[in-house]
Parts: C-alpha cells; structure tokens; sequence
C-alpha cells in the first residue's frame, strides 16, 4: 500500500535507482558521463584498462598504473 506521500510514476521516469558520484546519465544531450568523461569519447580513444582505471582510481592511468593494474587483474 502506498504511503500518502508517495506519489505514482508509471516507467522509470522520474525515479532516482540510485545516486552516485562516478557516473552521470544525460538523457537529454544522449551522454554518459564517468568521472568527467563522456564515455562515448572516451571508448574511441582509450583501452579497456584505462576505463577500468578511471572507474576505480578516478582519472586515467599513466602507463606505469596500466602495467600495475594489468598485472593485478592477471592475478585474481
């Protein structure tokens, strides 16, 4: 049963899933953005590690991180 407060919104429209600072959905201007960075962009000029890099470490990798990173994904 719905509480007074609560309001009904049919779709997903309107609804909050969940609330973070890594990511930004732009559905107006079609962008994804992952900590500053359209993903769109990002995906035609970095590698995978980079991305996986930026996700975790929150900006993109010299090389000496992408060899790091590598080597521990290798490991588990």
């Amino acid at each position: 049963m719905m509480k007074a407060e609560e309001k009904f919104s049919p779709g997903l429209d309107g609804i909050v899933a969940a609330e973070t600072k890594i990511s930004f959905l732009d559905t107006v201007k079609g962008e994804i953005v992952i900590q500053g960075y359209d993903l769109i962009e990002l995906s035609k000029t970095k590698e995978y590690l980079d991305i996986v890099h930026l996700l975790l470490e929150e900006h993109l990798p010299n090389e000496d991180e992408k060899v790091t990173l590598e080597k521990k994904l290798k490991e588990e």
